[in-house]
């Protein structure tokens, strides 16, 4: 039998709620590339990997 991974995908909003910034901090994570996005239509998506990812480079950051 195989497995199924499901990856939730993030709107702006919801990857701002995730992040605990607002979501023209998001656009401009994307903007500066420091996060990547896919654009569908007029929308950015972000995956929950790529959250994920954000997220433990700033872990690391402060631990500096």
């Amino acid at each position: 039998m195989v497995e199924q991974t499901v990856m939730k995908i993030y709107s702006i909003k919801e990857a701002a709620v995730e992040l605990s910034v607002s979501p023209s901090y998001v656009y401009y994570l994307i903007a500066t590339k420091r996060i990547k996005a896919k654009k569908i239509g007029a929308q950015y998506t972000l995956s929950q990997a790529e959250i994920d990812r954000y997220r433990d480079g700033q872990k690391e950051q402060s631990s500096i």
